[in-house]
Formats: structure tokens, C-alpha cells, sequence
């Protein structure tokens, strides 16, 4: 269910947030699944559901932001962290594979 609560001992949750496509034609959330708190978006025509991530974590602090040269596109940025990680900054460019841009507690 968007909006969906789930709490995490290593980041802050955050309020509910919804963001369109810039076509208007997906709604970008986050919310829990199988003990992880991953990305979806859901298609205002349809109702189909993807998942945008799909990994052992926990998504935060996160915004999109149009994307340009493809219509619809939605660039993503967004904190990632896991029980042994703590966050980390991550980007996705559509539906590009996540691309982790921060490495704050390497050593």
C-alpha cells in the first residue's frame, strides 16, 4: 500500500509522497515488501504495478525529478541503507540500474 510505514533503526522514516511522471502516466511511491522498503510506480491508465527496486533494504529520503530527452521519464535520487549498511546516496536516470554515488562508512 502507498505510504505504507516501516521502521528502521539505522535511518529516519519519511511522510508519504507520491510523485507523477512528467507525462502524467505513472505515480512513483515507496512502500514495504517481503521485509525490504522498496520503489514502485503504478500506471494511471491501467493500474499495473512495477517495482522499481528489488533488494534487502531500506529506501529514504527520496525525490524525483523529470528526466530529459525521454517523455515520461523520471529521475530518482535516494538514500539506501540496509541492517549492515548505513545510508548511502544512490541515483536512478529512468529505469536505469541504481548507480550509488556516496560510500560514507566504507571503511
Amino acid at each position: 500500500m502507498p505510504g505504507s510505514g516501516m521502521n528502521s533503526d539505522v535511518t529516519i522514516g519519511d511522510a508519504i509522497r507520491v510523485i507523477p511522471s512528467p507525462d502524467g502516466a505513472w505515480l512513483t511511491f515507496t512502500a514495504p515488501i517481503q521485509g525490504a522498503y522498496e520503489l514502485f510506480r503504478i500506471a494511471v491508465a491501467d493500474g499495473r504495478l512495477e517495482r522499481i527496486t528489488d533488494d534487502p533494504h531500506y529506501i529514504s529520503g527520496w525525490d524525483g525529478i523529470a528526466g530529459e530527452g525521454i517523455e515520461g521519464r523520471l529521475r530518482i535520487a535516494y538514500l539506501r541503507s540496509t541492517p549492515t549498511e548505513t545510508p548511502d546516496l544512490y541515483w536512478m536516470d529512468g529505469r536505469s540500474h541504481p548507480r550509488r554515488l556516496t560510500e560514507f562508512n566504507k571503511d
